[in-house]
């Protein structure tokens, strides 16, 4: 039995199914997170860098990029973010930040508030579901980069493989 294109009924179905002008088909997506129209690639790209950043840690060594994910209390990323948050605002009503150790800018201030954001619901969300508090184990980072942090003397090895023409790729 078919029912008419412009029939309640029908309707119900297209919001059940997608179909392509391939012909393609897949389940609707309305009920499913948009990620590509929920985020900004410019303020992920912005992020990312600020990370990169802040990875070297006050004794000189990098920390893994995934380092906060181990647990830091909600308390320190309240802290950081309402310090954070200061700055911004000093900034957005053009005071001067007098905090020596603030970010350089209006975008430090704004990424970093986002790190302490991002990390406190990061917390509260493992406190919430304990399920998803213990990560799956990732395999071993096999990088040039991650190899050279883990063995300083494999710089060198590499510096010279390179002068003399060999390449390796990070």
């Amino acid at each position: 039995m078919s029912l008419p294109k412009d029939s309640k009924a029908s309707t119900a179905v297209m919001r059940e199914m997608r179909e392509f002008h391939t012909g393609a088909t897949r389940d609707a997506d309305d009920d499913r997170p948009d990620y590509e129209g929920c985020l900004s690639p410019l303020v992920l790209e912005r992020f990312g860098e600020y990370m990169v950043k802040h990875r070297k840690q006050a004794d000189g060594k990098l920390r893994d990029s995934d380092n906060w994910q181990k647990g830091i209390p909600r308390s320190a990323y309240l802290q950081g973010l309402l310090r954070h948050v200061m700055h911004l605002w000093q900034r957005h009503r053009g005071w001067p930040v007098r905090d020596p150790l603030a970010g350089a800018d209006l975008e430090e201030d704004i990424c970093a508030a986002l790190f302490n954001l991002q990390g406190y619901l990061h917390e509260y969300l493992k406190a919430k579901n304990p399920k998803v508090a213990e990560p799956e184990k990732r395999p071993p980072d096999y990088s040039v980069g991650s190899i050279v942090r883990q063995h300083p003397k494999v710089a060198g090895i590499i510096k010279e493989m390179r002068s003399y023409g060999g390449t390796t790729s990070e």
